[in-house]
C-alpha cells in the first residue's frame, strides 16, 4: 500500500576547494531569505517514525521487498531539505566516499575551468535543490555538491555494459509497451535510493538515486507516462565531448520533469548539450512510441523501431566514432536483444522480459573491469507500472535478486481509483 498523508558536471581535488568557497556562497546562496523562511517555518518539526516509515513535512521513507523509497514533495529548495533530514547519515556516508575519490583525482589546473562552467549551465531550482539537502543533512554545501558532480564526471573515465530494450504493438502479448533499462558500473558502496518526487514545477517522476544526488541515476519514468533509460558510450571520438554543457544525468532528470512527449524531449535536447556521448531511450506510453536518441556535445541523432523491436546498448550507430575495446561485445549484446524479440515475436510478457534481463551477457559481472549490473528498472508506460531491482552485495547483480513492482500515479497520489500493486518477481538466482 502506497503511504501518503531546471544542470551537471564534476569536481575532483580538495587542493582547489578553498578557491572556490567564497564564489560558491555568492552564486549558490542568493535566495538566503527564502531559506530562512522556510526554516523557520520547520525549525520545531521533528522526523517521526510509524509503523516502519519515517515522516517529515511532506516526505516519507520506507521499505519495500528490500528497496528503500524515498518521497519527496514541493519546491526544490523543500525537496531538497525533506532528503537531508529523512537521508542523513546515508548521504554523509555517500559524500564522505566521493570527497575521498576527489582527492585522489588531481589535476587541480583544469578544475576551475569546469566548475564556472558547470556553474554557468546549472539552473537555479538545481542549486535550491542541493542547498536543501545541504541545509537538511547538516553537511557542508561545498561536500554536497562534490558528490553529485564527482559522481557525473567520473562516469567519463569508466566502461559501461548498459542495456535498453523495449518491445511494443504486435511483439507483446496484448501489445504492452514494455521497456527496461540496466545500468552497469563500477561497484561503489553507494547508498541507493528508489526516489519518487513529486516537484512543485513540472511531472512527478521516479528514478533511482544516490542518497544526497539531485539527479537521475540511468532510467526513470514520469506521470505523462514517458520513460527513460540510458546507455553510456566508450571510445568514441574526442569532439563529441565537452568541457561545456551539462551532465547526462542531470539531463535524464529535466527529461523527466519537463518532458510530456517524445517531442518535449527533442525539445530539450536542442536546447541543452551534455558533457559526454551518451544515449537515451524514450518511450510513450499515452502514444506507444519509442525513440533512442544518440546524443554528443554536436547535437543528437534518433532513430525509430524496427519490427516493433528498439534497443541501444554502448555504441553509436548514427554516429561516426573510433572503433575502440569492446565495441564488438555492445554489438553482440544488441544483436543477442534483437534474436529474442525475433524469436519470441507475439509472445513477449513481463516474466519472458525478466528472463532476458536476468541472462549472464545482461546481467553482467566484469570482475576484471570491476563491474556489475548495479541498477534495473523495468516500465510498461501505458499504465504507469514499473519494477526495479538493486543490488544488495558486491558481484551479485541487481536482476538476479527480487524484481519489486509499483505504480507510480498509485506512488503520487494521483490516481481517482484504487490501483493493485505489480506483482514483485522473486530471485532468479543465487
Amino acid at each position: 500500500m502506497a503511504i501518503r498523508n531546471k544542470f551537471g558536471g564534476v569536481c575532483f581535488c580538495g587542493v582547489v576547494l578553498a578557491l572556490f568557497i567564497t564564489l560558491f556562497n555568492i552564486t549558490c546562496f542568493a535566495s538566503d531569505i527564502d531559506i530562512q523562511k522556510y526554516i523557520e517555518k520547520l525549525k520545531n518539526l521533528e522526523v517521526t517514525q510509524k509503523d516502519g516509515v519515517k515522516y517529515f513535512d511532506k516526505a516519507n521513507f520506507w521499505e519495500k521487498e528490500g528497496i528503500s523509497i524515498l518521497y519527496l514533495k514541493g519546491s526544490s529548495l523543500e525537496m531538497g531539505y525533506q532528503q537531508g533530514k529523512l537521508l542523513k547519515e546515508y548521504i554523509r556516508t555517500n559524500a564522505k566516499y566521493s570527497n575521498m575519490e576527489i582527492e585522489k583525482m588531481g589535476k587541480p589546473e583544469s578544475i576551475q575551468k569546469i566548475l564556472k562552467n558547470i556553474e554557468k549551465a546549472l539552473p537555479e531550482e538545481f542549486i535550491d535543490e542541493m542547498k536543501g539537502i545541504a541545509i537538511g543533512s547538516e553537511i557542508p554545501y561545498d561536500e554536497i555538491f562534490r558528490h553529485n558532480f564527482w559522481s557525473i564526471l567520473s562516469a567519463l573515465t569508466k566502461q559501461y555494459l548498459c542495456s535498453n530494450f523495449t518491445v511494443l504493438n504486435e511483439a507483446t502479448v496484448n501489445k504492452k509497451l514494455i521497456h527496461f533499462n540496466t545500468l552497469d558500473w563500477t561497484w561503489v558502496p553507494y547508498y541507493f535510493v528508489l526516489l519518487i518526487r513529486q516537484p512543485s514545477n513540472g511531472n512527478g517522476f521516479v528514478t533511482r538515486s544516490e542518497a544526497g544526488s539531485i539527479y537521475a541515476v540511468g532510467h526513470g519514468l514520469n506521470e505523462k507516462g514517458i520513460s527513460v533509460g540510458h546507455t553510456g558510450v566508450h571510445y568514441t571520438a574526442k569532439e563529441y565531448y565537452s568541457n561545456e554543457g551539462v551532465g547526462k544525468f542531470i539531463l535524464l532528470r529535466k527529461i523527466l520533469q519537463y518532458a510530456d512527449t517524445i517531442e518535449d524531449v527533442e525539445k530539450i535536447l536542442n536546447v541543452d548539450r551534455v558533457m559526454e556521448p551518451c544515449i537515451y531511450l524514450v518511450t510513450d506510453g499515452k502514444t506507444k512510441e519509442a525513440k533512442v536518441f544518440e546524443v554528443t556535445s554536436k547535437g543528437f541523432k534518433s532513430r525509430s523501431p524496427e519490427n516493433n523491436f528498439l534497443g541501444s546498448t554502448n555504441h553509436f550507430t548514427l554516429w561516426k566514432e573510433q572503433i575502440g575495446r569492446h565495441r564488438d561485445e555492445s554489438e553482440d549484446r544488441l544483436r543477442l536483444m534483437q534474436r529474442f524479440c525475433k524469436k519470441n515475436y507475439g509472445k513477449i510478457d513481463l516474466r519472458e522480459t525478466i528472463s532476458l534481463i536476468r541472462d549472464d551477457r545482461i546481467a553482467n559481472i566484469y570482475p576484471k573491469g570491476g563491474i556489475m549490473t548495479l541498477g534495473m528498472m523495468l516500465f510498461t508506460s501505458e499504465n504507469f507500472d514499473f519494477w526495479a531491482a538493486m543490488p544488495k552485495e558486491k558481484n551479485v547483480p541487481a536482476s538476479w535478486g527480487p524484481v519489486v513492482g509499483f505504480n507510480l500515479l498509485k506512488e503520487l497520489g494521483k490516481s481517482n481509483k484504487e490501483l493493485p500493486d505489480p506483482v514483485t518477481f522473486p530471485p532468479g538466482k543465487k
